[in-house]
């Protein structure tokens, strides 16, 4: 009888492979991964050598760099949409076929909502990783410190990320305990934002070459003056939107 139980196989798990459009999907993270570790690059040549890196200079990089990435299945598209190659024996028509699979730890317990929230955390951190390259203003406290309070974000909103897009609730429990800093912080800088708002309107239309006229400045001082504690209480009320939406992906975690 024990011989018998021994014999019997066990179900091999499912295979998933990976579609187009999750395939485009890593392409497209491996582009904003890339393109943010390229400004902070740019502008410490910029500020080294004084060389301003052409434009194109970052799609030629890119493309080398995601072709050479792709034929190996190996990038951060890949590693937060646990995409895998696997080499199919070879026929008589000669050399075998590469296949791109998805984790079967992990494709079944993907969500919609889970996949939303942990992009949304990959743009933030692509963005707080390279936006202080462009001259904003700096958060209020931090001053000449924003280069490592955002980098330093940047990266924490790319662990969360990778988390939840692996399932693990520690994914989710980091991004409540940020939210819970982030609510802690805009709190005790209250009566900063409204200046910080304007300046940081100020910086994005001279960024754009469009500066703001004298008079139009005016009535967006009057505006910060009058309505002081509009921009906290939209960022508390953004942070509590997000840990409910946060809330129903923990919810959806498998793994620890």
């Amino acid at each position: 009888m024990n011989s018998e139980a021994e014999g019997i196989l066990e179900p091999a798990p499912p295979l998933f492979v990976a579609t187009v459009k999750r395939r485009i999907l890593a392409v497209y993270f491996d582009m904003v991964i890339f393109g943010a570790m390229w400004f902070v690059v740019a502008y410490f040549v910029e500020q080294a050598l004084s060389i301003i890196l052409p434009g194109y200079a970052q799609i030629i990089s890119f493309v080398v760099v995601e072709i050479l990435a792709y034929r190996v299945a190996v990038s951060p598209g890949f590693a937060l949409l646990s995409i895998y190659p696997i080499q199919l024996e070879r026929g008589q028509e000669g050399k075998g076929k590469r296949i791109l699979l998805v984790d079967p730890r992990i494709k079944p317990f993907e969500t919609w909502l889970g996949m939303i929230t942990a992009s949304l955390f990959l743009l933030d951190g692509a963005k707080s990783l390279a936006r202080w390259t462009l001259g904003l203003p700096a958060l209020p406290l931090f001053g000449y410190a924003t280069p490592v309070v955002n980098i330093a974000a940047g990266i924490v909103y790319f662990i969360i990320a990778y988390y939840i897009f692996k399932s693990r609730k520690r994914g989710t429990r980091m991004a409540f305990a940020w939210m819970a800093a982030w609510v802690f912080y805009v709190c005790v800088m209250w009566n900063r934002w409204g200046q910080w708002f304007l300046g940081y309107q100020r910086a994005r239309r001279e960024l754009s070459g469009r500066p703001f006229p004298p008079e139009r400045m005016e009535d967006l001082q009057k505006f910060v003056d009058t309505y002081q504690g509009l921009m906290p209480i939209s960022l508390v009320i953004g942070a509590g939107i997000c840990a409910i939406l946060i809330y129903f992906v923990h919810r959806k975690m498998r793994y620890e």
